[in-house]
């Protein structure tokens, strides 16, 4: 998949591949975090994220309780406690590195809790990393980059008062409705979104590498990424 896929998280991997699976989003910014759910929300106020075992070890992975919430905020006191919720807390499932992955095993309903426990009511996801093989050393290197953006052009049917300041050398120029020595003059087309200065669209950019190497002999082997 990875090959033929712009896989960029875990999630990503995971998302339509999975039967039952329901990817919740919490923004379309790049990089948010998503909450998974593999047999829906079965408590209001509880965990309802699935068990997620890496290499036989379990990781903490819930989004859902109230101390998981994410602490990036610049304000302080009463503030900052009524914005906690504004960021979501990062998912700690797609800080791994889809090419440090071998194989994914998804578990859900009573062989879930079998093998698992009580825990793993809402379902789990067994992760297992890529180990060494012996024999001399075999490199994987990957790269992607890309961009996002809004081609084309916006309609220009709005105005805006074209104004002339003659503080700077006396030659007019066209200036903003609140600086200083403006006068109104003309009436002219303008359309913000088009205007690189004041548009809050711009350019997305993405870059990716991955390296990897793995080897080994009898007795040693190694796989770092």
């Amino acid at each position: 998949i990875l090959a033929t896929a712009p896989i960029s998280s875990v999630t990503q991997l995971l998302e339509t591949r999975v039967p039952g699976l329901v990817v919740q989003h919490t923004s379309a910014a790049p990089g948010a975090p998503s909450r998974l759910r593999l047999l829906g929300a079965g408590s209001i106020n509880g965990n309802n994220d699935p068990l997620i075992i890496v290499d036989g070890a379990r990781v903490y992975n819930q989004q859902s309780a109230q101390r998981s919430a994410n602490a990036a905020t610049t304000l302080t006191g009463a503030s900052k406690a009524a914005a906690r919720g504004a960021y979501a807390a990062p998912s700690p499932l797609d800080q791994i590195d889809p090419n440090t992955i071998a194989t994914i095993q998804v578990v859900k309903g009573p062989a879930a809790s079998a093998l698992y426990g009580p825990d793993a009511a809402n379902g789990v996801i067994v992760i297992t990393t890529k180990r060494g093989q012996q024999g001399p050393a075999h490199w994987n290197l990957s790269a992607s980059q890309g961009v996002t953006y809004m081609p084309g052009s916006y309609p220009t049917d709005y105005y805006r008062w074209g104004h002339n300041d003659f503080s700077i050398g006396g030659n007019p120029y066209v200036c903003t409705l609140l600086a200083s020595r403006c006068q109104a003059d003309s009436l002219t087309t303008f359309q913000a979104l088009n205007d690189a200065a004041y548009s809050p669209l711009g350019r997305g950019r993405a870059n990716q590498e991955s390296v990897g190497v793995d080897g080994g002999r009898a007795g040693l082997t190694y796989s770092i990424t």
